[in-house]
C-alpha cells in the first residue's frame, strides 16, 4: 500500500539530475558497440552452492570470498564483466552506492585521478522474475598517456532471497551486459532452498520525472504457527547532483494473523549507508502498544493505547478485497495502521474509496492518510497495480511490474 515514506522522494523534483553535454562522434560510436551472443556455458561453484548458465565464457576460476562468490565473464567485449553471487540478501540502494564508490577508488588507483564523473542513468525493474536496480556512470581520468573517458555499469538484483551484483568498466555493450546478467539470473540455482518460500510476491517500480529510480518488493510467507510474515523493502537511488547518488533503503516486517490483524512490526531505514530509524512495535499485557528503538537518529521509547487494533499490509488488502466484492464502486474502507515514517507514536487511519471501474478487472481508488493523498488502480484481490502521488511540482508514479502467487 501507499505510505508517507514516499514523500522522502520529494526532494528529487528539485534535483538537477544528470548533466547534458554534447557528445563527440567517436564517443557515440564507442557507446553503440555490442557483442554477438556466445554459446551457453555452464558454471558451478566448487562447493556446489550455486550453478548457472551464461551466453559467454568464464574467465579463470570462481572464487569463494566468504559471503560471496566472484565470477569473471568474457561476453565478447574488450573488458570482462565481473559478478558476485551472494550467500544472503543485499540492501539494494546502499550496496549500489557503496559499490559505485569502491569502483571509482579502484579506477583511480589503476588508471589515474578521476577528473570528472557523471551519472549516465538509473533504472529499476525486473529481469524475468528478479528485481533489479542499476546505475551507470561516465567518467574521465587523467592517465599518464593523457585524458581517457570510460563508462562503468552496475546492476544489483535478487533471486531466491539472495543477491547478485555485476559490473562492467567499458564504453558501450549495454545490451550485451543486460543479456549476460539476465541469463545468469534466469538460470541461477542454489543447492539450498530458502527456509520458507513466499506464497505471494510483488515488485513495483518508483518513477520520478520519468526516471525509474527505485523498487518496492513485498513477500508473504507463513511461519510455523500459520501466521503471515509480510516483508516489504523499498530502495531508491537518485541523483543529488550530476556526480552524486542519494541512496535509501527501508525495510518493514509485519507478523499478522489469518485475518490480517497485526501481531508485531519492525521498521528499519538507512540513508547513504547510515542508520536513520530502527523501531519495533509490540503489544503489552495491559493492552498498550510499545514502541522502542531509534527514530530519525534519536532514541525513542513510548507507548500508546488505541480502541482500534492495528492492521497490516495483509489486513488492508483483505479489507479492500471484501469492499470491492460487496460494494464495488462507491465502497469505502478505513483501517488503522502503524506508519512510523509519518508518526511512530500512534496509529493512523488509512481511508480508501473506490471511485470508478477503469478496466473489466480493475478499479480506480483514492487513498488519504497522514496528509498524503494518492490515486490508485487496484485489483479485486485487494492489491495495488499502480498509483500516483503528487510531490510539489511533480509526482511519484508507482507501477507493479511483477506479481507471483496469491493470498
Amino acid at each position: 500500500m501507499i505510505h508517507p515514506l514516499r514523500t522522502a522522494l520529494a526532494f528529487v523534483i528539485a534535483a538537477t539530475g544528470c548533466a547534458s553535454v554534447p557528445e563527440a562522434d567517436w564517443l557515440t560510436t564507442l557507446r553503440a558497440r555490442e557483442a554477438d551472443p556466445i554459446a551457453l556455458e555452464s558454471l558451478e561453484s566448487d562447493d556446489g552452492f550455486f550453478r548457472a548458465e551464461i551466453p559467454a565464457r568464464r574467465v579463470g576460476e570462481i572464487t569463494n570470498e566468504g559471503d560471496a562468490y566472484g565470477l569473471r565473464i568474457d561476453a565478447g567485449s574488450e573488458t570482462p564483466i565481473d559478478c558476485w553471487v551472494y550467500r544472503g540478501g543485499v540492501d539494494f540502494a546502499s550496496s549500489l552506492g557503496a559499490l559505485s564508490e569502491s569502483s571509482f577508488d579502484a579506477i583511480s588507483e589503476g588508471l589515474g585521478p578521476i577528473e570528472q564523473r557523471q551519472i549516465e542513468g538509473v533504472d529499476a525493474g525486473v529481469l524475468g522474475e528478479s528485481p533489479f536496480l542499476s546505475v551507470s556512470w561516465l567518467y574521465r581520468v587523467s592517465a599518464e598517456e593523457g585524458p581517457q573517458v570510460g563508462e562503468i555499469k552496475h546492476v544489483i538484483a535478487s533471486k531466491g532471497g539472495r543477491g547478485l551484483y555485476c559490473q562492467q568498466n567499458e564504453l558501450g555493450y549495454e545490451q550485451t551486459f543486460r543479456r549476460v546478467v539476465s541469463a545468469l539470473l534466469a538460470s541461477l540455482e542454489y543447492a539450498e532452498a530458502p527456509e520458507r518460500e513466499p506464497y505471494f510476491t510483488q515488485v513495483s517500480t518508483l518513477t520520478v520525472l520519468g526516471m525509474r529510480v527505485g523498487l518496492e518488493r513485498t513477500t508473504l510467507t507463513r511461519d510455523a504457527d500459520g501466521d503471515t510474515r509480510v516483508d516489504t523493502a523499498t530502495s531508491y537511488v537518485v541523483p543529488g547532483a550530476a556526480d552524486t547518488l542519494q541512496v535509501t533503503d527501508t525495510f518493514g516486517v509485519e507478523f499478522a494473523r489469518v485475518d490480517g490483524a497485526l501481531i508485531n512490526q519492525l521498521h528499519v531505514e538507512t540513508s547513504n549507508g547510515e542508520l536513520v530509524s530502527q523501531l519495533e512495535l509490540n503489544p503489552s499485557p495491559d493492552g498498550a502498544w510499545l514502541v522502542d528503538g531509534t527514530f530519525q537518529s534519536r532514541p525513542l521509547s513510548t507507548q500508546f493505547h488505541s480502541t482500534d487494533h492495528p492492521s497490516s499490509w495483509l489486513g488492508e488488502a483483505l479489507a479492500l478485497r471484501d469492499t470491492i466484492a460487496e460494494s464495488g464502486v462507491g465502497g469505502k474502507i478505513t483501517v488503522a495502521r502503524w506508519i512510523p515514517q509519518a508518526d511512530p507514536t500512534r496509529l493512523l487511519d488509512q481511508k480508501m474509496s473506490i471511485e470508478r471501474r477503469v478496466e473489466p478487472d480493475q478499479f480506480g481508488a483514492h487513498l488519504a492518510t497522514a496528509g498524503l493523498e494518492a490515486d490508485l488502480v487496484v485489483d479485486p484481490e485487494g492489491s495495488v497495480a499502480s498509483s500516483s502521488v503528487e510531490l510539489g511540482s511533480g509526482s511519484l508514479e508507482i507501477e507493479r511490474v511483477y506479481v507471483g502467487g496469491e493470498f
